[in-house]
């Protein structure tokens, strides 16, 4: 939810449109929200709320992620808030204690996909698609594998594979040699090269300024 906000108080909106079904402005969302969670008549359902991409919503005063946060400690609130992000020490390198105090002490890591699970996760995105060779698949795995773990990247690679053929002529069987050409791409690109081939107290700064945000 929250990768496709514009900013972290629309939310607010979000939330309240998927749970009344009602549009309402950020500022208007958010109050009726406090008012729904606070109420202390007993409300028949529990609701489930699952924030994805939770890093994304903590601005700099981090108020939004704290009110999201502060609504199961609300009496009779019966809501439950489940926040995922991809920084697994997101509480102790990002939010304030403040924040931090209102979640729960549950936390669950999940580890990063094997190639095997790479592979199975592409096979079954490919059903029915019959222009990847197994290998070219085995190959994107592997190599996702060994540097993140992450489906979006594999997928990506994919997709741009897919992209070099069509120009090309999409009725060949994608293989090996197309992978790596679409890779060597990748890593040849400019900002690649420059990160690559930057000085360490350079590579320091970039690190600094991906953890700030």
């Amino acid at each position: 939810m929250a990768l496709r906000l514009v900013n972290p108080h629309q939310a607010f909106s979000v939330i309240w449109k998927e749970l009344m079904g009602e549009t309402a402005s950020s500022s208007r969302a958010q109050t009726f929200l406090n008012g729904y969670f606070s109420n202390k008549k007993v409300k028949e359902l529990s609701t489930i709320l699952l924030v994805d991409e939770v890093d994304h919503i903590c601005n700099r005063k981090q108020n939004v992620v704290y009110n999201i946060l502060d609504w199961p400690s609300q009496t009779g609130s019966k809501v439950v808030v489940i926040t995922i992000a991809n920084t697994m020490d997101l509480p102790e390198r990002v939010l304030r204690r403040c924040v931090t105090s209102r979640m729960g002490l549950t936390r669950l890591v999940f580890k990063s996909y094997t190639f095997q699970q790479l592979q199975e996760i592409i096979m079954n995105m490919l059903i029915g698609n019959s222009t990847f060779d197994p290998d070219a698949v085995q190959l994107v795995a592997r190599k996702v594998a060994a540097i993140s773990g992450d489906t979006r990247r594999a997928l990506d690679i994919c997709r741009r594979v897919t992209d070099l053929i069509k120009s090309e002529d999409d009725s060949q069987l994608i293989t090996i040699n197309h992978v790596n050409q679409v890779l060597n791409s990748i890593l040849s690109d400019v900002r690649v090269t420059a990160i690559r081939f930057s000085c360490l107290m350079e590579q320091y700064f970039l690190r600094a300024q991906k953890t700030k945000k």
